[in-house]
């Protein structure tokens, strides 16, 4: 019997990815060919013969297993990951001697990028303000900003202003938080990529000291330190089944992604 059920895999950009379909009874057949489809493209096809021989057709370099007949192993290669594959659904069909109009098995494609750490620093403002800016490039989808204040605050209404940016499929990201009083304590930029359950924070905090040299507190009032966490929750990774490459085992999650430039404000 045909096993339809839809897999979700999880794939790191740059690297190969594993589209998994198993099916045993191939031995049985004298001749057949399968067709693996990307939405409604082909991407792949392979014709096994009665005497053996093999022809196999595909595109952008994927790829599947040399043994099948001996496995069973359908499982699709995909050479790298990349931002535009993002929601595809791949289908593998089986042709036996007769037409098959349903899949054989049907796996949906995820992608995701780690963010670089958060850089905060504290950035020239209007009096009696003061304006923070927090970056971070490279990762994908799209992901999520918090800012904290004194370590447990939220930022007020309408202080956050965050643009995300596509260069090369992935995401730049800036955010400024400002407020309308004294420079605090702290302050906390965290990124939350959630198709990687992954959240790194940066932490920034104000310096004080060598009052008595008003150029020397001119500077230090203008310097921040930030300290950089970086946390992968395992929560998410149980439950979804698929396969990637050995360094990254699959999670749930992926975000829809936005424009090319998306205005948030909090």
């Amino acid at each position: 019997s045909l096993h339809t059920e839809e897999e979700c895999v999880l794939g790191i950009v740059g690297n190969p990815v594993l589209l998994p379909c198993l099916y045993p009874d191939l031995s049985s057949f004298l001749n057949f060919s399968i067709e693996w489809r990307r939405n409604d493209e082909a991407v792949l096809r392979s014709l096994w013969k009665e005497d053996g021989d093999v022809e196999t057709w595909s595109l952008n370099h994927v790829s599947i297993s040399t043994d099948v007949l001996s496995t069973g192993d359908l499982s699709l290669t995909l050479p790298s990951a990349h931002p535009k594959l993002d929601r595809s659904k791949y289908s593998l069909f089986l042709f036996a001697g007769e037409n098959q109009t349903e899949p054989l098995c049907t796996v949906s494609l995820r992608i995701a990028a780690s963010f670089s750490p958060p850089e905060v620093m504290k950035v020239p403002s209007e009096e009696n303000s003061t304006t923070y800016l927090c970056h971070s490039s490279g990762g994908y989808p799209q992901p999520l900003v918090h800012w904290i204040i004194n370590d447990s605050q939220e930022p007020p209404n309408g202080s956050v202003e965050t643009q995300a940016l596509i260069d090369s499929h992935l995401y730049n990201l800036t955010s400024h938080l400002t407020l309308n009083f004294s420079s605090p304590a702290t302050v906390s930029c965290t990124i939350e990529n959630q198709s990687m359950n992954e959240t790194l924070t940066s932490k920034c905090e104000s310096l004080s000291g060598a009052r008595s040299d008003p150029e020397a507190l001119l500077h230090i009032n203008h310097l921040c330190f930030c300290l950089v966490r970086r946390r992968r929750d395992p929560q998410g990774e149980a439950g979804v089944r698929g396969h990637v490459d050995l360094q990254h085992r699959p999670v749930r999650g992926g975000r829809p992604h936005g424009d090319s430039r998306v205005v948030l404000s909090d």
